[in-house]
């Protein structure tokens, strides 16, 4: 008669582990591979999902992202409030809460099925561009002054630019630059009903990044698009804005001209970079952008470094019949809006 052999303690604990182990695996296997969205899908659960993103051609792919996205390092738009400040001056260029060093959320955010008209609107109005323009950008950067960056010494974004987004002097209604900017450069737009200035949610076909993206005005979202300087207060600064008066620099920080609703992300990364350091990873975008800085360096009097002209002559190579942009239009954001979304 045999007898019944008996489990050792320890081995059946090292069982029960390695079970745990192997299902916290699995879980996690299923959450951050995708997997978790098909099982989901198969037994008719909902999920957020089906966004479209751009691969690195610019082209539409498919993606999918939470459609409830949390912004870690925004969260200063405190009580919803828009109005970004960089609180010690250095180029971020804002952000919400004045904080500095983001490190920032995906840019990937649910997308409407009006992308491929407006990405598809965007790629005719660039080739117009090419082909119809006056060339008035390159002559234009060609007359601009050569020289090295000032001394950033001293420079403080408060003190040499004015507090963030006051307002367009004379063009904005009462409303806030930030604000101002939104509605130009975002379709859909909605606004509070109390002010009839702060954009609350609206669609912009982000510039730096070639992607079609909601906004939703609110405590951790509102910094997910910023309001950029095409040429860095900071760059402005050392190019040549310290010898302007105090009033011509609060015009520069708001001047439609130089202002574009764009990635916070980026922004972020841009930081106080000219051309030579920084171009948007969206690149049908490039000439344009590099177009608007050499139409704010023209009107402000503000000089390129020599590393700084290459780069935007060698921008320009691949569209020498760019034409400055006109002062108080987003001709990137007018094409969007032409499409109808």
């Amino acid at each position: 008669m045999s007898k019944r052999r008996q489990d050792d303690p320890v081995k059946r604990i090292l069982r029960i582990l390695l079970t745990v182990l192997l299902a916290v695996f699995v879980c996690v296997l299923l959450t951050t591979g995708g997997a978790w969205q098909d099982l989901a899908s198969t037994l008719g659960l909902q999920t957020n999902s089906g966004s479209l993103t751009r691969d690195a051609g610019g082209q539409p792919s498919a993606g999918s992202a939470p459609s409830n996205q949390t912004n870690p390092t925004a969260n200063g738009a405190a009580n919803g409030t828009d109005n970004e400040q960089d609180s010690n001056g250095s180029e971020g260029e804002y952000d919400p809460d004045g904080s500095e060093g983001m490190s920032y959320v995906p840019d990937t955010i649910t997308s409407p099925t009006s992308m491929d008209i407006a990405f598809k609107d965007l790629q005719l109005s660039a080739r117009d561009r090419l082909v119809h323009g006056d060339g008035s950008a390159l002559r234009t950067l060609n007359t601009l002054e050569t020289a090295p960056l000032g001394p950033s010494v001293g420079y403080n974004r408060v003190k040499d630019f004015g507090p963030a987004w006051p307002g367009i002097l004379g063009k904005t209604g009462g409303c806030d630059t930030r604000n101002v900017i939104l509605e130009r450069d975002m379709t859909d737009t909605a606004v509070k009903p109390s002010d009839r200035c702060d954009v609350v949610k609206g669609v912009i076909f982000d510039p730096y990044t070639g992607r079609l993206e909601q906004f939703t005005r609110g405590y951790k979202t509102s910094g997910e698009i910023q309001i950029d300087h095409e040429v860095a207060l900071e760059n402005a600064y050392r190019s040549g804005a310290m010898k302007l008066s105090y009033q011509q620099r609060v015009q520069l920080a708001n001047d439609p001209l130089e202002l574009v609703a764009a990635s916070g992300r980026q922004n972020v990364i841009k930081g106080a970079d000219n051309a030579a350091g920084w171009l948007p990873a969206y690149q049908p975008y490039d000439c344009l952008y590099v177009a608007r800085q050499i139409a704010v360096k023209a009107k402000y009097r503000l000089s390129v470094t020599p590393q700084e002209k290459q780069a935007m002559l060698k921008t320009l190579d691949t569209c020498p019949m760019e034409s400055l942009p006109t002062e108080n239009m987003n001709e990137w954001g007018a094409a969007v809006s032409q499409t109808g979304t």
